[in-house]
């Protein structure tokens, strides 16, 4: 018991760093309410942009910035991260994040060596947790609209990664595309704790299987979790607030020898339904990965020249 407590506790002080700032901006959108999806509370929003409602105003995800129209430098402990949350901002198009399971030295830093990391330190760990040293990509969107926002979103995306790459930043990751035109950018490879460069598998890269059964969606995804965990892949820690707004309805859901990704994709494609993406940041304190609920929402032009955000649907 002593044990499962330190871990619960060590979660919670990683959480400070980072994760739950990432997880307070990024469940805003759309956020959930009430069990509904609207606007959260204390967004910034622009009557009249849509009838009937309103749009949050769209502003850049943190560590991005904007040099000249169409580019940006992003610069953050998880750059590629901040590189999906832009683009599928900027393009309408769902990107997720799979973090390297960090394990060695040159790859990692405790909080208090980051710039601005230093609130995040306490009398029991005064250099704060452990998380990725990160570092700088330079990111290009072509400021003519797209006829396939897909297409468009595939070669910046590998453009982003080769930035990474000539960056020398910690870890090589990979494009996924899957889904329904949508993409994930994958850890593909990252030092182990010797320093040497070894092959990454994400979690989400396994097959599982599971019987067919009726489950909220909520329940659905610990099933999937818990078969990721059975077959072998890196436990994934999921927190069930993030799940509250998913009680009904219950469907008729199972899987079978498939890519865990696949089948975490299908039960969030609900007709209709908010576009999600997800982001799984690795722990290297308590050796697994953390899952965020990303919902999708695209920068719109609204009255008076600026921007707003509109979430996005999968059609009915």
């Amino acid at each position: 018991m002593k044990k499962y407590a330190n871990a619960v506790l060590l979660l919670l002080v990683t959480l400070s760093w980072g994760s739950r700032e990432f997880l307070s901006q990024t469940m805003g959108g759309p956020p959930l309410r009430n069990g509904k999806e609207g606007i959260a509370s204390g967004q910034a929003t622009v009557k009249g942009a849509i009838p009937g409602g309103v749009l949050p105003v769209a502003s850049l995800p943190k560590g991005a910035l904007q040099v000249q129209e169409g580019q940006f430098i992003v610069t953050d402990s998880r750059p590629l991260e901040v590189v999906a949350q832009l683009l599928s901002m900027k393009l309408g198009v769902p990107i997720a994040y799979e973090d390297a399971a960090w394990a060695s030295d040159r790859d990692v830093m405790r909080a208090a060596d980051a710039r601005g990391g230093q609130g995040v330190t306490s009398l029991n760990n005064p250099r704060g947790p452990v998380g990725p040293r990160g570092g700088s990509v330079d990111v290009n969107i072509p400021m003519s609209k797209s006829v396939n926002p897909s297409e468009t979103a595939l070669n910046v995306i590998q453009a982003a990664l080769n930035s990474h790459r000539g960056h020398k930043n910690p870890g090589d990751f990979k494009l996924v595309r899957f889904g329904e035109g949508e993409f994930s950018i994958v850890a593909e490879r990252a030092e182990n704790a010797a320093g040497v460069l070894v092959n990454q598998l994400s979690p989400l890269d396994v097959r599982i299987s599971f019987p067919e059964a009726e489950r909220t969606l909520s329940e659905t995804v610990e099933v999937i979790f818990q078969s990721v965990r059975n077959s072998g892949g890196i436990p994934i820690t999921e927190f069930a607030s993030q799940f509250q707004g998913f009680k009904k309805p219950r469907l008729r859901f199972g899987a079978s020898n498939e890519i865990a990704r696949d089948v975490l994709e299908k039960a969030f494609r609900r007709p209709g339904g908010s576009k999600y993406s997800w982001s799984l940041r690795y722990d290297p304190q308590i050796k697994s990965y953390l899952f965020f609920l990303v919902g999708i929402q695209v920068e719109v032009p609204i009255p008076g020249g600026s921007a707003g955000l509109r979430p996005l649907s999968w059609p009915k």
